[in-house]
């Protein structure tokens, strides 16, 4: 393969969860680089995963930020609370 013929990864495409995310930063008007220094978080992990670039945060980020938000993984994430 010649170096013409690569291309770059592409990125993960938006999903429900990613764009619920956004939603409940909106709604809470929190910015990226304030939650994530409260969280304790990297601020690129954030940003890669809103940009698409990554596919999830990892569990301990989505746990840390949540608990900074003052809200559950599930409310963040848009997911439907088990009953």
């Amino acid at each position: 393969m010649l170096i013409h013929e690569t291309a770059a990864p592409r990125s993960a495409p938006a999903t429900g969860e990613r764009e619920a995310l956004r939603k409940f930063m909106l709604a809470r008007r929190l910015l990226v680089s304030q939650w994530a220094k409260s969280a304790e978080v990297p601020v690129n992990e954030l940003y890669g995963y809103l940009r698409g670039r990554s596919r999830a945060l990892s569990a301990a980020s989505a746990e840390r930020l949540a608990k900074a938000a003052r809200a559950s993984t599930d409310e963040m994430f848009g997911r439907k609370a088990a009953q």
